[in-house]
């Protein structure tokens, strides 16, 4: 297997465009990098991402300040979001909101977010 861990993502599309790489990611792990959005958007390169992400449980940002976006409310993350088991986002000083709009986090049992200064709310009432 590859080594990705020195890789760095300068946008979201470059970032989605190594997970084919990895088809049976369970952790996913983002540091240290000048990405703004991580899901903001599918890359036009007619890969179903929404599929590759299937077996994500874990999710852990940290130290990406100026990421603004998740992108987690989007309607082609939604099945991998219901899967999320850990979610973890800390030192994201840009970042406002966990996320945008209503989402359903059904399977969540680790919620962490830690030194993210500017972060207004967590999550809408309904995703609450």
């Amino acid at each position: 297997m590859q080594n990705f861990r020195k890789t760095t993502f300068m946008e979201s599309s470059v970032f989605l465009k190594f997970l084919p790489m990895v088809p049976n990611v369970e952790k996913l792990e983002v540091y240290a990098g000048s990405l703004k959005g991580i899901f903001c958007r599918q890359s036009s390169n007619n890969v179903d991402y929404s599929e590759l992400l299937l077996r994500l449980k874990e999710l852990h940002l940290e130290s990406l300040g100026e990421l603004i976006s998740i992108g987690l409310e989007n309607s082609w993350t939604e099945p991998f979001v219901r899967n999320l088991e850990i979610f973890k986002v800390i030192s994201c000083s840009s970042l406002k909101n966990l996320v945008a709009s209503t989402v359903f986090f059904s399977n969540l049992t680790y919620l962490k977010i830690e030194s993210c200064d500017n972060m207004l709310y967590l999550f809408t009432s309904s995703t609450a």
